[in-house]
């Protein structure tokens, strides 16, 4: 029997749409409406809207956005209500304001280089290498925070678009469906 929720944690260009892909592969659905496809990822972003629009209030409320983290302080002191209906949660933003949201279900972290994320930052939103290294080091800290006492099953990018490791990973998920997720790796969508 599959886990009732699957919750992706993991950095902006940091592998998180890769993974929920994967997890989507099991059969697992996104909360319509969805952020659509784009250039950079062709299959969609498999994120629901309910939950980014909500992540982008509590940055917005505390004083921050996703590329300028609000202090953990500020964020909790944000208020929300709960989401309903949703078996995979995806959004990078949850690194920082995970706190606020009563999700229970499997946790999955992904982790890239920071050198990469940092790139891919440069490439594609005009971010300077300087920031996005620091961006990444602000988001893997929050996590790890936010992270404290939680089971969760951690993940490398590197090792996901290589095809390794997926056994673990159908193990944590309750599953042995490994060549479903095998199917939707894509070489070519590796930026850097």
């Amino acid at each position: 029997m599959k886990p009732s929720k699957v919750i992706i944690l993991g950095m902006h260009a940091g592998g998180t749409t890769l993974l929920a892909e994967m997890v989507h592969a099991l059969g697992y659905k996104v909360k319509p409406p969805v952020l659509g496809a784009d250039i950079r990822h062709p299959n969609g972003y498999f994120e629901s809207f309910e939950v980014v629009n909500r992540n982008r209030f509590i940055l917005r409320e505390a004083g921050g956005r996703w590329n300028n983290p609000p202090s953990h302080k500020d964020i909790l002191k944000v208020k929300i209500t709960q989401v309903e209906g949703h078996e995979l949660i995806k959004d990078p933003r949850l690194c920082l304001t995970l706190p606020l949201w009563d999700f229970e279900g499997k946790i999955l972290v992904i982790e890239r280089p920071q050198m990469s994320v940092a790139l891919s930052l440069r490439s594609f939103n005009k971010m300077p290498l300087s920031e996005g290294l620091s961006l990444w080091e602000t988001y893997q800290e929050r996590l790890k925070k936010n992270l404290k006492g939680k089971r969760f099953f951690k993940v490398y990018y590197d090792d996901l678009v290589d095809g390794m490791n997926l056994s673990k990973l159908a193990d944590f998920l309750e599953t042995t469906k490994i060549d479903n997720m095998q199917r939707v790796i894509n070489k070519d969508l590796r930026h850097f």
